[in-house]
């Protein structure tokens, strides 16, 4: 995602541009995907220019191969809750990257980081299921411009930034403004054993990261399973479950029990529960997870995020508890832990 924040005879312009894969695949004619949906339809052809048959013209239906004769659009984007792939969130382009009918705008997994400008002085991201933390790049359109550089050193651009391992995709505050004349955008990846891609441009092609945030130690990837803000655990407790067994005991449930998709011939689950709970301020995420110094040994970062000078006290967070899976071998584990302090806008 890129965003532009420019400055304009001393007023603050906010341009946001997102820049997706073009569609591909995409059906030739809008019969090709009609489903008739009720019997009447089937005993007698549709009105000529309906082509759904509910009784609204195509030209003015906002499901046009969907039969929704009420025309609810629950959230006002001028797509038909029928046929909407977000429809509790507004996304009239109903963009759907990885193309399982979920829209991108509400798809928390499929590695696109969308990224809103709410106001000139911060910016948020979508948080993704997939990266524990994430690098913001700030960088100057002019020297974008004329050197094709996305990521830009900031010893040399003083416009240029970077903020690596950030535990947070709610509004981060970046005051910085461009001076008239000039304009700043910004760029978001994600990090879990790998950095993510920067997206790619109105080209098609990827964009190069020249000047990449160093990447934390952590070779070995791993997926989010659960999380919640308000546990049964009121004090610190950390561990590994290799068996289907300990973990119908963990959950409190009788042996066999849901796994909640873990394999444990080839997986394990790491948790940790950070047993903050007297105010309601800290959260905590496993964020890190690297290889030990023997042989199928882990070492994990659970990471205490805690609120800013701005942020105030969430106070739905009542001892958290952060659950993961992994690849076998991950035996033994060991815990560590460091604090991530929210960035809050003013």
């Amino acid at each position: 995602m890129l965003r532009i924040a420019a400055s304009t005879l001393g007023r603050s312009v906010v341009v946001l541009l997102v820049l997706c894969p073009p569609l591909t695949g995409a059906r030739s004619s809008l019969a090709a995907s009609i489903e008739v949906r009720n019997e009447a339809a089937t005993a007698a052809p549709c009105a000529p220019g309906d082509v759904d048959c509910d009784g609204i013209p195509d030209d003015v239906d906002n499901c046009p191969v969907t039969f929704n004769p009420d025309q609810i659009d629950s959230d006002g984007d001028g797509v038909g809750s029928a046929c909407d792939n977000c429809a509790s969130t507004r996304n009239h382009d109903q963009g759907d990257i990885d193309r399982d009918g979920e829209g991108d705008v509400c798809d928390y997994n499929d590695g696109l980081i969308y990224t809103t400008v709410p106001d000139p002085l911060y910016l948020w991201w979508q948080g993704e299921l997939l990266f524990p933390t994430y690098n913001l790049y700030r960088g100057d359109l002019g020297v974008l411009q004329r050197s094709g550089f996305y990521t830009q050193d900031p010893s040399t651009i003083p416009f240029a930034a970077r903020f690596c391992s950030l535990a947070q995709s709610s509004p981060f505050s970046d005051p910085v403004l461009p001076k008239p004349g000039e304009a700043v955008y910004y760029l978001v990846s994600g990090n879990n054993a790998t950095e993510s891609s920067l997206g790619i441009d109105s080209q098609g092609r990827e964009r190069p990261n020249d000047n990449p945030c160093p990447h934390p130690a952590c070779d070995r990837g791993f997926v989010p399973l659960f999380h919640t803000d308000n546990s049964q655990f009121t004090f610190p407790r950390t561990g590994l479950i290799d068996n289907e067994f300990d973990w119908c005991l963990f959950r409190g449930a009788t042996y066999p029990c849901d796994t909640l998709g873990v394999d444990f011939s080839r997986e394990v689950v790491l948790f940790a529960a950070s047993g903050f709970g007297s105010n309601g301020c800290v959260d905590s995420r496993i964020t890190c997870i690297r290889s030990g110094t023997t042989a199928g040994a882990i070492e994990v970062l659970e990471t205490l995020i805690r609120p800013g000078l701005l942020c105030g006290c969430p106070d739905n967070v009542v001892y958290p508890l952060d659950i993961v899976k992994l690849p076998r071998p991950a035996s033994p584990a060991t815990f560590f832990q460091d604090f991530y302090t929210l960035n809050c806008p003013r």
